[in-house]
């Protein structure tokens, strides 16, 4: 018999609510950046990462909350899997700037996000494109039916998503696309 997922409660909705105005709080720091960025598909694509972030954080708790399937298993959960990816990621690439940051500008620490996300928020959509590859290719995709592990495979593919809106894999995939379905007469 399959265990069934626990309902959504009302505590799941105020992380969920918590997580939003977190991300609303970090969009609000790159607002001047904003202002005078050219408009490019990464100038919208980056305020939404900064919600993605707070709700990938989020996912974290919400599928540790009890009931839950056992550690082991529940890594082989595709929304899981991506949200811990992203996880990584972002503290290996955080410690890296601030390290970085702290030996050339301890001054101007309020910055720092800002310029931090702006060369790092293209890292977690590979990292969870290699995860999802990772456990298609070792036969450990499990996916989970329920709303927890549904929620964290949209946040895993919002992610890729934003891939489109890097212009090194932008570009690319449009050039791919244009050469493989738009025939010249």
């Amino acid at each position: 018999m399959r265990r069934r997922c626990r309902p959504f409660t009302i505590l799941d909705a105020m992380i969920l609510v918590g997580a939003s105005a977190a991300g609303s709080a970090l969009a609000r720091t790159i607002l001047n950046d904003a202002l005078v960025m050219p408009r490019t598909p990464m100038w919208v694509a980056r305020p939404i990462t900064y919600f993605l972030l707070a709700w990938t954080l989020a996912f974290i708790p919400l599928r540790l909350r009890r009931p839950r399937p056992p550690l082991r298993r529940l890594m082989g959960q595709p929304g899981m899997a991506a949200c811990c990816a992203v996880a990584i990621v972002t503290a290996i690439d955080a410690t890296s700037w601030t390290i970085y940051g702290m030996q050339i500008d301890p001054q101007h620490a309020r910055e720092m996000l800002a310029r931090y996300w702006r060369g790092a928020s293209q890292h977690p959509g590979p990292a969870v494109a290699v995860t999802w590859l990772g456990l298609a290719l070792s036969r450990r995709w499990r996916p989970e039916p329920g709303w927890i592990d549904r929620l964290g495979r949209v946040v895993g593919v919002l992610w890729l998503l934003t891939l489109l809106c890097d212009w090194r894999f932008g570009r690319w995939t449009i050039n791919l696309t244009y050469r493989l379905w738009i025939r010249q007469p």
